[in-house]
């Protein structure tokens, strides 16, 4: 029923003509079964040619138009599943986001969908073969009722057998599913860990066997068992169908006292309905397994479209943002799937809203923000936070390890979405994450990713030269066709790579988090004492999370985080209770 009500989704109507064109093939192998036995009994004659020849063509033309509807319907809905998850994913909250492992996307994107996409020849074979039984058993009926009855009667108890144990099997490939998935994070350990695994035989060895295999092994115990239930069930019903054929062909003819010609056509017609049967039944495996893989889909899609704690911003004010369109609940029917784009839910009709060029103060006023608890444990807060960024200054955020810069960085950016307080620009009243709000910022994470493909901005090919030079990596990378022509560098280069692209952006406030933690000593003095200035001078605000103490006097203001908690402080003062402790 689950791969029905898909079909039904991605055809709407048209599922009526493509049933009607299946049941056409149905019958045209029934009456080619019919002629056939016609022949035998009869003779060959004109007239059964032309029905002969006649059913096999609109056999082939039925075959043709309603594979090619089902090809497309399941194409274009893989198609549409992939963009829809990829399209959550862009427009997911970031603390939403943190929550989905990253196995979950890669798997639905890939195996699941690929799942669905062999949907087409399953569906083909079991149409044909479900209206091929279903026009049999018609014709059956009318040779011999008490055969009919007698086949019907095998099948339900067949069927009865083969849901009790497919049931079982079932779960087991839902469990094998599950593994599956815990067996994919394990491999992005082994990619992402290489190096440290490779250093320590002991610690390879433990995670090769206890996870690794382990995982496969599990993976491959669970899938074996259900497949096991499920041979176990094909074959019952296979004996069931083949006992019945043959105590009808040693004792048919006497027991239901049928003559020669009608006997030879109901057992005919029997040997043509078995592998129709069993044919049917081999398939049945695979819609569970088509099941499992649109579940799995389906609810990553509502994990990544989960509501998210509402905001206490006041509206937006108008001229800068639009009414929000609600985009966390997951579209109930199939075909709503890809409509949507890849910006945020407030942004919908907002498309290219800028911040006003003209803005002078943004704040966090009375702002808090708390991670979701984990069992056992005090979610960690922050907040309440009142903080101002000033137009054309440079602000370091400071503070120890675990204190908050860097969760405040992300309130600052929109990324997470405070649970109490607002976000304002010049005293209006801004909503936090909005296009205009996130258009202001151009970061550089701690945990950045380049691409190496430059989206967005319009700077030239001497604008982009003179940044790599401004970092001193133009020896290193250029830009060949609208990339960069390397990535391969250490992770200090990387990262002024990184902030080229960041810088390249055209938003007012450049956003760093430890830029110069992996920068050589000259690098790191050439960073605060030569760059920073020269974005001042180009009107450039920054917003810098550092520990480094030494330079804390090349910022405008500072702002120290305890334990969640934000205070300005000045920064010559630090800088000199810095050079004071250094001194002694």
């Amino acid at each position: 029923m689950t791969m029905l009500r898909f079909l039904h989704r991605q055809l709407g109507g048209r599922i009526y003509l493509v049933a009607l064109l299946s049941l056409l093939t149905g019958v045209c192998n029934t009456l080619m079964i019919k002629t056939i036995n016609d022949v035998i009994h009869g003779g060959i004659n004109a007239t059964r040619i032309g029905i002969f020849t006649a059913a096999i063509a609109i056999y082939l033309l039925a075959s043709r138009v309603f594979n090619r509807a089902l090809l497309r319907a399941t194409q274009r809905a893989v198609f549409e599943m992939r963009a829809d998850i990829l399209r959550r994913v862009l427009a997911c909250d970031l603390t939403r986001f943190e929550q989905v492992p990253n196995q979950y996307v890669y798997t639905s994107i890939t195996e699941d969908t690929t799942e669905v996409a062999r949907s087409p020849e399953i569906l083909s074979s079991l149409l044909t073969a479900g209206f091929t039984v279903l026009a049999c058993f018609v014709y059956l009926c009318w040779l011999s009722p008490a055969a009919f009855l007698l086949i019907l009667a095998c099948i339900l108890v067949g069927g009865g057998l083969y849901t009790k144990v497919a049931g079982r099997a079932a779960h087991d490939w839902e469990m094998a599913r599950r593994t599956q998935d815990d067996f994919f994070r394990f491999v992005d350990h082994l990619l992402s860990g290489f190096k440290e695994l490779k250093m320590n035989d002991a610690k390879r060895m433990a995670f090769f066997e206890d996870d690794l295999l382990g995982r496969c092994r599990q993976s491959y115990d669970l899938n074996v068992r259900g497949g096991e239930k499920y041979i176990q069930a094909v074959i019952v019903s296979g004996v069931l169908i083949y006992g019945v054929l043959g105590f009808f062909a040693f004792t048919g003819q006497s027991w239901l006292g049928l003559e020669a010609q009608p006997f030879a056509a109901t057992i005919l017609v029997m040997l043509y309905l078995t592998p129709a049967i069993q044919q049917t039944v081999d398939l049945l495996p695979t819609l569970d397994r088509f099941g499992i893989a649109l579940n799995k889909i389906q609810r990553l899609r509502d994990d990544l479209a989960r509501p998210q704690p509402p905001s206490m911003a006041e509206p937006a004010v108008s001229g800068h943002l639009t009414p929000a369109r609600d985009s966390s609940s997951p579209p109930t029917e199939a075909g709503d799937v890809g409509q949507g784009d890849a910006r945020g839910a407030d942004e919908v009709d907002a498309l290219g809203t800028l911040p006003p060029s003209d803005w002078r103060v943004l704040r966090l006023e009375r702002v808090c923000f708390a991670y979701p608890a984990e069992e056992g444990a005090e979610p960690f807060q922050v907040g309440p936070i009142d903080m101002e960024v000033r137009r054309g200054e440079t602000l370091f955020i400071v503070g120890g390890n675990g204190s908050g810069k860097t969760t405040l960085l992300k309130l600052l950016l929109g990324l997470y979405q405070p649970t109490s307080g607002r976000l304002t620009v010049d005293d209006r009243t801004w909503t936090p994450g909005s296009a205009a709000h996130r258009h202001l910022f151009a970061p550089l994470f701690a945990d950045f990713h380049l691409f190496d493909r430059l989206y967005g901005p319009e700077n030239g090919p001497a604008s982009i030269g003179d940044r790599l030079k401004a970092l001193e990596i133009d020896h290193k990378v250029e830009v060949i066709d609208g990339r960069w022509s390397t990535l391969d560098l250490s992770q200090g280069q990387r990262k002024r790579l990184g902030l080229v692209q960041a810088m390249l952006e055209p938003a007012p406030i450049l956003v760093m988090d430890e830029f110069a933690a992996d920068q050589d000593p000259h690098f790191r003095a050439h960073f605060y004492r030569d760059l920073l200035p020269a974005l001042k001078a180009e009107g450039r605000t920054v917003v810098a999370i550092t520990h480094d103490e030494a330079y804390f006097g090349h910022a405008d203001r500072m702002v120290h985080m305890r334990e969640g908690q934000a205070e300005e402080e000045t920064p010559t003062a630090a800088a000199s209770l810095v050079a004071g402790g250094l001194a002694r």
